[in-house]
């Protein structure tokens, strides 16, 4: 037999061995080609999205930036606006030149209300001005950074975020701050009624009436939120620092839906268990940080006796050398005032861990829900 007959007949008894090796081998190739296609897919995929989550961590910080810039500003505004409705410099011209003992009493206790409103107030609005200032500035940021991903162009220009950030503390310089103003001092005259000028105190005794004075906001149901239906329809603060859509002036430049729709957003991020506990905590953490201040006043009047005791780090028992009448510490608290509008005071309502957690949430939210 010849070769080529060989050949075939060991091709022929062989054949379904060639098959089945045909297959294995070709399946094997196919699989491991599938495989490096599906591990080339994968590794584009999470470089992909590696680089997106580094681009948003990149938008968030530098919205972040600009959040600081606008709440500076924006504190500036309000705190010279509460201190023009506020104005303790009438009273305490007038006990330089009153004669009269009995006089010179009523307005120390004039002084002493007044003084206790005009810094509640003052830490109050501008702390929660700026809280809002930045959930509003995450929204608006996770809103514009998500419509990029669509490559459309972002449906929020800069009239709307200027409109929308400016509302809150455009509205509460006018009819809402006055109503404010009315409610803290009353509820100041009623808690330092029976503090005499002659009890001796320091920081955290301002900081206990500061927190009383925030007790009964809350038990006077002043610290809560919900939607109004017209503009006298809440005497709430945050009511008052949050306008429904009847107080909202809407340009005709932009779209009113797209207004509404963000009016609402913001309704439903406040109207929430986790705002308001970030709310009472940069509200807290600024009683404490401007108490801390008077503290620091009061030690550098006592001397530097109190200056040693102060700084050894033992603790130490105080007695009443340690404190100062409150007749002294009412004009610390209405100088230091404008300490709140200060970069130092601004950026640690800001980087208030609390509200920092929120605000990245809000951010993430908004990205992940528009991007699906």
């Amino acid at each position: 037999m010849d070769m080529p007959g060989r050949i075939c007949g060991f091709l022929r008894r062989h054949r379904r061995k060639f098959i089945f090796a045909g297959v294995l081998v070709g399946g094997v190739v196919g699989t491991v080609k599938y495989a490096q296609y599906k591990i080339k897919d994968w590794m584009v995929q999470e470089e992909k999205r590696y680089l997106e989550e580094l681009r948003k961590q990149q938008h968030f910080e530098k919205t972040q930036e600009h959040c600081f810039a606008i709440a500076q500003a924006v504190a500036n505004t309000l705190k010279d606006n509460i201190l023009q409705q506020i104005d303790t410099e009438a009273i305490l011209d007038s006990l330089k030149t009153e004669v009269s003992a009995e006089r010179k009493l009523e307005l120390w206790n004039e002084l002493k209300v007044v003084v206790f409103a005009k810094v509640s107030i003052s830490i109050y609005i501008l702390t929660l001005s700026i809280v809002i200032i930045r959930l509003q500035l995450n929204h608006l940021a996770a809103k514009v950074y998500a419509s990029t991903l669509t490559d459309q162009s972002p449906p929020i220009n800069d009239v709307i975020q200027r409109w929308f950030l400016s509302i809150s503390h455009e509205f509460v310089l006018g009819n809402g701050l006055e109503c404010i103003i009315n409610e803290f001092t009353k509820i100041s005259q009623d808690l330092t009624e029976s503090m005499p000028l002659q009890c001796r105190v320091r920081g955290a005794d301002i900081e206990s009436v500061l927190k009383s004075i925030h007790n009964q906001i809350r038990q006077h149901g002043s610290f809560s939120f919900h939607v109004k239906s017209s503009e006298n329809d809440s005497n709430n603060i945050l009511d008052l620092l949050l306008p429904n859509e009847a107080n909202v002036n809407f340009g005709a430049s932009v779209d009113l839906d797209l207004q509404r729709q963000l009016i609402n957003e913001m309704w439903d991020i406040f109207d929430s268990n986790d705002c308001m506990q970030v709310f009472e905590s940069c509200i807290f953490k600024s009683f404490q940080e401007f108490c801390k201040i008077i503290d620091g006043s009061i030690i550098d009047s006592l001397g530097t006796h109190s200056k040693a005791l102060v700084s050894d780090i033992t603790p130490i028992i105080r007695t009443n050398s340690d404190f100062l009448p409150l007749a002294k510490v009412l004009p610390m608290l209405n100088s230091h005032v404008h300490a709140i509008s200060h970069e130092n005071f601004i950026r640690k309502v800001l980087t208030n861990p609390m509200l920092t957690k929120f605000s990245a949430n809000i951010y993430q939210s908004f990205t992940d829900t528009i991007s699906c």
